[in-house]
């Protein structure tokens, strides 16, 4: 592919810097403001005043003056008032990422001192004093040379505090790092908050190397494909919905791929087809029951068919529950509710 241009010589500049660390993690309005403003330094004839930004880029005066504002606290731009009122905008040179290392630095070191003198000190996101002292680290200034290439763009500040922060506050060697960010790029995900989501959650389980990661992960496609065997569905991977159930059962509620594939089988011989929001209902139930073993669903069960059918011998006729007795069993008569989902999907059967 190749990009072709006729434009004339009548142009304004736009920064790499402001496109490769700013422009992406911005609201698309507030580009828009800062793009104009450029355009107006390139033409001192034309107007300037916050009505005026308003009415030519269709926004209110508020969502200018938010826009400005947040460009302020990012330092590529600098107002100043007179008895309350905004008397100029100066725009500023967008800052190299060693500038705004340092500039996050020198926040963070503020920070430090107001707090020495009782003064509240303004939260920062940054970790940029260790940032200044690992760009002495050779091992790390690889790993942001390796993270670059992996992402296929320039690092922002935010990525390099976040790589010092995995490297410095949690311990991971560069190398996990780097597999980190390969594994999130594989997904499809190059965010900087989903690759520290990545990194907590593997913080958070003990994973703190790349053999473990990677036999953790080898052990989590095991477990999908005895899942996705016990059900019947071959030659795909689960979608995006069943797999963020298996990771409920397996993570949240904690329980054992035994107990998962026993209600696996119990879907497909209740309903004679997979589907994973029944099998949901199933081990919500014996998670909520406090069930762990196989063993002890099969005695949960019998236990409620025992009772229910106590009930309709006492009655002398199928028992008719009333709201209280809905109230009550809610959450240990699951027989009742996947009773219900039969009947529904016979019904579904039914109009096919």
């Amino acid at each position: 592919m190749v990009l072709l241009s006729n434009m004339r010589l009548e142009q304004t500049v736009v920064s790499n810097g402001f496109i490769d660390r700013y422009m992406a993690d911005a609201n698309g309005e507030f580009v828009k403001v800062y793009l104009y403003l450029l355009r107006l330094l390139e033409d001192r004839n034309m107007e300037f005043s916050v009505n005026f930004l308003a009415d030519r880029l269709n926004h209110t005066e508020k969502d200018v003056m938010r826009a400005l504002a947040y460009w302020e606290k990012l330092s590529l731009l600098k107002m100043e008032y007179e008895e309350g009122q905004l008397q100029s905008v100066a725009v500023l040179d967008v800052p190299s990422a060693s500038e705004a290392v340092q500039e996050m630095a020198a926040t963070e070191t503020g920070a430090a001192e107001a707090v020495k003198s009782g003064t509240p000190a303004r939260k920062t996101s940054g970790k940029a004093s260790a940032l200044l002292h690992l760009q002495e680290d050779e091992e790390f200034r690889q790993l942001l040379f390796v993270a670059e290439a992996y992402l296929g763009r320039t690092l922002a500040p935010k990525d390099m505090d976040l790589f010092a922060y995995l490297y410095e506050d949690l311990d991971f060697p560069a190398d996990l790092i780097e597999y980190l960010i390969e594994y999130c790029v594989d997904g499809g995900h190059k965010s900087s908050k989903y690759i520290e989501a990545v990194a907590l959650g593997w913080h958070a389980e003990g994973k703190t190397t790349v053999q473990q990661v990677k036999e953790a992960s080898r052990a989590y496609a095991k477990e999908n494909k005895q899942i996705m065997k016990a059900f019947g569905i071959a030659n795909r991977i689960l979608g995006t919905e069943e797999q963020r159930l298996v990771n409920r059962w397996l993570h949240e509620y904690k329980l054992s791929l035994e107990l998962v594939l026993e209600a696996c089988n119990r879907t497909m011989a209740s309903i004679q087809k997979p589907s994973f929001e029944y099998a949901d209902k199933i081990l919500t139930a014996w998670h909520d029951a406090k069930i762990g073993t196989v063993e002890a669903a099969r005695q949960y069960s019998e236990t409620n068919k025992r009772e229910k059918s106590q009930q309709s011998k006492s009655a002398g006729k199928p028992a008719a529950p009333n709201r209280f007795h809905n109230f009550d069993q809610r959450d240990t008569d699951y027989e009742a509710l996947l009773q219900e989902e039969r009947m529904r999907y016979g019904a579904d059967k039914s109009t096919v």
